[in-house]
């Protein structure tokens, strides 16, 4: 399957949205546009910068102040080995990277406080190299000597949570596996920065994402299991000692690509969210919960290829929204409504080279969120005040 923009939409600068465009496009073809009435809307005064990647085969970025001096930076897995970390100046520009080895072809990366001194550390995980890395932050960008514990096969994801409730942070991580064996594992923090022996969990089939929440609001985390081409998410409880339940089948429509957990519709209860970007026709799905952990029937937003999605916050009403990346080479920005339905909130944000990978943070520390997403060429495109983006569509 061809991942490849639409190259024919490169010809219109999607950053002027809107009244612009027709006039964009005409000149680029070195003749006059034809007169037209645009509609009345505001342009967007949303600014967008890019960064070149020196290397191949990026794979994942987090927007987050690692360093502590209350700039967003971003960090950038390269699948050489390395973690690059550009230091924000509080300007939306960046100091020269720092690259930090973490072992080969690393797949996902956390950032926390895991041996609670104060200062941000690092968490990776690396497809071939079977393990996760931590990088403990000594202030100011600079960490220890890496530390390394064995995981599953093929790990790729993880999440970061309290499963056994004795206030340090655990890790939980998805692994491909081999020969047909997939789990996830889980990891139990000491608080000060090591951890337990991996315990795994085996999967009902190879999974593709995950996501941790307290879906049945009993004061443990749960975890939910995107299951590769079984139209299906597996569903582990948290139990009183810390450990997983075996694994309950949640049915979906469609394969499903990434999955998010979080509250849509206000009632304080964490909904599911699943991106179909390979269904025909494509869509994202809401499950909102019901209560004690059961979710509702499947609501749709049909999107073409939908692929990863974050939450963010477009305006202050506290409904959360959606920036959500596509196959085809877009980035969308969905309105929430409040009851669990969502609609574009804009013409596309960025139509160009598939974007991989989706953050959200802020650079200068205000309270208007900035996005940056990582594109299949090896380009790191970062909006500031995502908010000030959204541009009213005609009625």
């Amino acid at each position: 399957m061809a991942l490849s923009p639409i190259e024919a939409s490169r010809c219109v600068i999607w950053g002027t949205l809107a009244t612009t465009w027709m006039a964009t496009h005409f000149a680029l073809l070195g003749c006059t546009p034809p007169a037209v009435t645009p509609p009345k809307r505001a342009e967007p005064t949303c600014a967008r910068t890019s960064l070149r990647l020196d290397g191949t085969s990026f794979r994942e970025l987090r927007l987050e102040d690692v360093t502590g001096d209350g700039h967003g930076d971003l960090a950038v897995l390269q699948d050489e080995g390395f973690l690059v970390l550009f230091a924000g100046q509080g300007d939306s520009t960046f100091a020269a990277p720092r690259k930090y080895s973490v072992g080969p072809t690393p797949r996902d990366i956390a950032v926390a406080d895991i041996n609670e001194d104060g200062k941000k550390d690092l968490l990776v995980v690396g497809h071939f190299s079977n393990a996760l890395t931590v990088l403990l932050g000594t202030g100011g960008g600079d960490f220890q000597e890496a530390r390394s514990y064995p995981l599953g096969n093929h790990s790729q994801k993880l999440r970061l949570a309290d499963f056994n409730a004795d206030g340090h942070l655990d890790v939980v991580t998805k692994n491909a596996g081999s020969g047909g064996f997939f789990n996830i594992t889980v990891l139990m923090g000491r608080g000060d920065g090591s951890f337990a022996a991996a315990v795994p969990y085996p999967t009902t089939g190879l999974p593709r994402d995950l996501g941790i929440a307290d879906i049945d609001s009993d004061g443990r985390t749960d975890v939910l299991v995107a299951i590769t081409n079984q139209n299906v998410v597996d569903v582990f409880r948290g139990q009183a000692d810390g450990t997983l339940s075996a694994p309950a089948r949640l049915d979906l429509s469609e394969d499903p690509l990434h999955l998010e957990l979080f509250d849509v519709n206000g009632d304080a209860a964490a909904d599911l969210l699943v991106s179909h970007g390979l269904a025909s026709p494509g869509h994202l799905s809401i499950y909102l919960n019901q209560g004690e952990g059961t979710f509702g029937p499947e609501r749709r937003v049909g999107l073409d290829s939908p692929d990863a999605f974050v939450s963010l916050h477009l305006d202050g009403d506290g409904t959360p929204d959606l920036a959500v990346s596509t196959l085809e080479g877009a980035v969308l920005l969905l309105k929430g409504t409040g009851d669990g339905s969502f609609s574009p909130a804009s013409a596309p944000l960025y139509q160009g080279n598939w974007p991989t990978a989706l953050a959200v943070g802020t650079l200068d520390g205000d309270a208007h969120p900035d996005m940056a997403w990582l594109t299949s060429k090896g380009e790191v495109e970062i909006t500031h005040d995502i908010q000030s983006c959204v541009v009213k569509l005609p009625e």
